[in-house]
């Protein structure tokens, strides 16, 4: 004779898919760091910066398009180290790759001059005066320059945090209940 138990506390209900999307979200943005985001795209779109100098004063050449380069690798490690999933996180990207976009373009400027002068890199940046100033940096900017520069901001701000659809987040924790069971 087979009995049959009465009591609930063998069922569970599942989750609704509202439920498990509200849940993984909320996992998702507990686990975000921006102050690591923020130091990791510094500290990658600064070197991609100095890498950008570098690769000007060897090739003699302004190399813009390498602002891309620069971007990427801010916005990249931005996502990687800050695990952003919120718009905020893309908005930071866009201003980290600014900054650092003008960091590049200050060290070529100096580095292309540098390449007649017999002094060298690093002695023509301790005789830097008041008059470099941030306009005249500016103003040596081509226009077409400014093209590579916008496509950098907009993939520093779409490479700085991560899109995450309905769809993956279901899939996540479908795949992780097979795997408990």
């Amino acid at each position: 004779m087979i009995q049959f138990s009465t009591s609930m506390s063998g069922f569970r209900r599942p989750q609704s898919s509202g439920q498990i999307i509200r849940d993984k979200m909320q996992t998702l943005r507990r686990e975000q760091n921006l102050s690591y985001g923020i130091l990791g795209g510094l500290f990658a779109g600064s070197l991609g910066a100095v890498l950008w100098a570098g690769l000007s004063y060897l090739t003699h050449l302004p190399l813009s398009w390498m602002a891309i380069i620069v971007a990427f690798m801010a916005g990249f490690s931005l996502r990687l180290l800050g695990k952003g999933i919120d718009r905020g996180f893309g908005i930071i990207g866009a201003v980290i790759t600014l900054l650092c976009i003008l960091l590049g373009n200050f060290l070529v400027s100096l580095t292309l001059p540098t390449q007649a002068a017999v002094a060298g890199f690093f002695p023509s940046l301790v005789h830097i005066d008041a008059s470099f100033t941030l306009t005249k940096l500016i103003a040596a900017i081509p226009l077409f320059d400014v093209l590579f520069y916008a496509i950098a901001i907009t993939l520093g701000y779409s490479t700085s945090f991560r899109r995450i659809t309905r769809e993956q987040l279901l899939w996540e924790s479908i795949l992780r209940s097979i795997i408990r069971q």
